[in-house]
């Protein structure tokens, strides 16, 4: 919601990532309802039969499993395995001057080996020829087995990751809880030098005064 007013105001060119792991099927319940899913599948239709469908297709033989599979539209890493969003943002953000990835990380996810070493992908960007990453970290609280690591610091971005994450999410996303009055204040005005200058930069590499980092 946040990101999506933000790329209307200055007419961004943004590119959405994450990498839920085994639970694929929370993308595939917003590509249906924003009508992706019925327009490449169009048995899976955007009415009662087809949204019964959908369900039954769920885990079951001949239907789809859990993670983000080769058949979910807009897959680009197949496994339910996590750890690799990350660094697909920043592979996406080389060479691609004009575009600015969002990389949503959970804090599960943040736990693992592969994720650790994305973090300072950052380090590798060039802010002329390359474009922008702005990891968010989903602070959730807990994965699987029990809580996060994260999610047992109270300053989160105060960690050794601090120059890399951009904000703990709340698990609340309604347009009236204080986390999304938190989101909207904070990505007014935190990104919005940078946007801006993202925004009116041109997208053939000459814009130095781009920034790599969003957060700065």
């Amino acid at each position: 919601m946040h990101l999506n007013r933000l790329i209307k105001k200055y007419d961004l060119d943004v590119i959405y990532i994450t990498g839920p792991s085994h639970g694929g099927p929370g993308l595939v319940a917003n590509m249906y309802l924003e009508g992706t899913y019925s327009e490449i599948y169009s048995n899976i239709s955007q009415d009662e039969h087809g949204i019964k469908r959908l369900f039954k297709q769920f885990s079951f033989p001949g239907g789809i499993p859990s993670h983000v599979s080769p058949d979910t539209p807009g897959s680009i890493h197949v496994g339910g395995e996590l750890g690799y969003a990350l660094s697909h943002a920043y592979g996406t953000a080389f060479d691609n001057p004009a575009l600015i990835v969002a990389c949503v990380v959970g804090d599960g996810e943040a736990e693992t080996g592969s994720m650790a070493t994305s973090w300072h992908s950052n380090k590798f960007l060039n802010p002329v020829h390359d474009g922008a990453v702005l990891p968010i970290l989903h602070l959730n609280g807990y994965k699987i087995a029990g809580p996060t690591v994260l999610a047992r610091i109270p300053t989160p971005t105060h960690s050794s990751r601090s120059p890399t994450i951009v904000c703990a999410a709340a698990t609340t996303t309604t347009s009236s809880s204080p986390a999304s009055s938190q989101l909207r204040s904070g990505w007014t005005w935190t990104p919005r030098s940078s946007i801006a200058r993202w925004a009116s930069a041109s997208g053939h590499g000459q814009a130095t005064t781009r920034v790599r980092n969003l957060t700065s």
